[in-house]
């Protein structure tokens, strides 16, 4: 049986032997949405803190056009030769959001900066923290 949130409940999932919440075919479509839409907010929202020319078209005017996360993909070429530029900080952020879509170039983009392969997030300040805690809750992946 579904609870109002369209998840089975906890005795259904311990019985099927699955320790995670599964949706059904009827309630996944509009969930998918909403994570969706929440994870492109945020995304946005990040791309407009690091700099728009490292996503997508790499234009500020694009930003709001974006209808989803391939229309803001990260421009690799453009992040590895700009990087130098950001503050420490910034290349953090960068790559803690570079590895929501290539976990091996944020790796890579780490070691090229000089950061430590364990991203500190406690550096960052409370709103990139957030928008990075509002990716990874409504990530699906790339």
């Amino acid at each position: 049986m579904l609870n109002h949130d369209g998840l089975h409940s906890t005795a259904e999932r311990r019985g099927a032997g699955r320790s995670v919440p599964s949706y059904t075919g009827e309630t996944n479509e509009p969930h998918i949405r909403v994570v969706e839409a929440r994870f492109l907010r945020a995304w946005r929202q990040s791309v407009t803190i690091v700099g728009a020319r490292y996503f997508g078209s790499g234009r500020i005017a694009d930003l709001a056009k974006a209808s989803s996360k391939w229309d803001l993909v990260p421009r690799l070429a453009t992040i590895r030769h700009g990087v130098g530029t950001l503050e420490r900080t910034e290349q953090m952020f960068l790559s803690a959001l570079l590895s929501l879509y290539n976990p091996h170039e944020a790796v890579r983009l780490r070691k090229q900066c000089g950061l430590s392969d364990f991203l500190d997030l406690n550096l960052l300040d409370p709103v990139r923290r957030e928008l990075l805690s509002e990716l990874l809750l409504n990530s699906t992946g790339w």
